[in-house]
């Protein structure tokens, strides 16, 4: 009982590692979100693609970060960052440039090929923000550390297929790109409490896939913020 006792502590320690951001704004919240700094926690939906890339289809994936955001003027400048430890990026459609998984197709149909890249992603950028809303921009670095082919099918019977190989060696780890954002507050009357609602796009500088030239990753997500701390 012991032993699974340990183990269940040390697996739920590394879940609590991979989600660092998140759980530091929640247990420092009210140290992280003063008078000038403002901290909390992103939950993100959207979609990922590569530009560039020829049948290339967007995918749907989700986003878990956190969001700080301090202030650099009396009016309403502020310097933010997000740190998203499971950021997405990818795209589907892309059984024309990864034809090995299968060897044999002849008894399947809507194959489906999706490269799933989980990255962290830091954009760093200037935010105006007035009572209802905000809008900012800057630079961000991703770097991918999880990187995996997923293909899916149907047999000609109705049976479904899916098939998960690793695909680090056909990406490149880094992005240099830029960012842009803007967001809604929910109950501007309490802006250090406030709910927000936004969207975020993320545009690479360099090529994500190894093997294909002129690509460029695209990143569209909705995103949920709950800021943690503060007097209110």
């Amino acid at each position: 009982m012991k032993l699974r006792i340990l183990f269940l502590t040390f697996f739920l320690s590394l879940s609590v590692a991979g989600m660092s951001q998140a759980m530091w704004v929640l247990i420092f919240g009210d140290k992280l979100s003063t008078e000038r700094m403002q901290s909390g926690i992103n939950f993100s939906a959207g979609t990922v693609d590569y530009i560039g890339l020829h049948e290339a289809k967007f995918a749907t994936n989700w986003a878990l970060g956190g969001f700080s955001e301090i202030r650099i003027s009396k009016e309403k400048w502020f310097f933010a960052f997000d740190f998203t430890v499971k950021s997405p990026l990818g795209a589907s459609n892309l059984n024309s440039y990864f034809p090995d998984i299968i060897q044999d197709t002849s008894l399947l149909e809507k194959e489906n090929i999706t490269l799933d890249n989980v990255s962290f992603s830091l954009p760093l950028y200037i935010k105006f923000k007035t009572k209802y809303v905000g809008f900012g921009t800057g630079p961000q670095l991703s770097y991918v550390y999880k990187s995996t082919l997923k293909y899916t099918a149907k047999t000609t019977s109705g049976k479904e297929i899916l098939v998960r190989s690793k695909a680090k060696d056909h990406v490149n780890k880094f992005d240099i790109g830029w960012f842009a954002m803007a967001e809604a507050y929910l109950t501007p009357n309490h802006p250090k409490s406030s709910l927000r609602l936004g969207i975020r796009y993320f545009y690479g500088f360099l090529e994500p896939v190894k093997s294909q030239s002129g690509v460029h990753n695209s990143n569209f997500m909705f995103t949920f913020g709950i800021p943690i701390g503060g007097k209110e």
